[in-house]
């Protein structure tokens, strides 16, 4: 379908049902690597990367995460990110009762275990800035229904739609 598409891949772990699909791997471990002073991931001249419900599962600041991943796109280049909605209602409803949204970590949880449950949701209101202070310019901004059913999701308030999207554009 897109004869010049070229996929690569940086994730912490090897996924075999990527071989054949992506054209390079590159094994990245956004926690440990000094995004600060490192250079830019080490990939670059990208015209998009996805950051697809990865964000809330590492301990890193956004605004540092989406700098250093803003230096491997080309310019006009793309980040989307999507992320869990944390104020959307249900989880406001819980707050309310005084109930934490997060749930409890298992009694058998250890550190392999880490990367199943989320460290932090985020906002809107918190995510926007991070991308500007990451120096892209914002394109859209909004929330998703994350592929469920349309019709499931079709009369139902935006503050209800679990996923937030958000997309960057690197200038230039």
């Amino acid at each position: 379908l897109f004869p010049a598409l070229r996929l690569h891949s940086l994730d912490l772990f090897d996924h075999p049902h990527l071989a054949g699909v992506v054209e390079r791997h590159v094994r990245l471990d956004l926690e440990r690597i000094d995004l600060r002073t490192a250079a830019p991931v080490p990939v670059r001249d990208m015209a998009l990367i996805l950051l697809a419900e990865v964000l809330e599962h590492l301990v890193v600041n956004p605004a540092t995460l989406f700098r250093a991943l803003a230096g491997s796109l080309r310019p006009g280049g793309l980040l989307y990110v999507s992320t869990p909605n944390f104020l959307r209602r249900p989880v406001r409803e819980m707050l309310a009762q005084g109930r934490n949204p997060n749930a409890i970590l298992p009694a058998h949880f250890g550190p392999e275990d880490r990367f199943h449950h989320h460290v932090r949701e985020y906002t809107m209101a918190e995510l926007l800035p991070a991308l500007t202070e990451a120096g892209l310019e914002p394109v859209a901004a909004g929330y998703s229904d994350a592929g469920e059913d349309p019709a499931s999701w079709a009369n139902r308030p935006r503050d209800r739609w679990p996923v937030l999207v958000l997309v960057g554009r690197r200038p230039g």
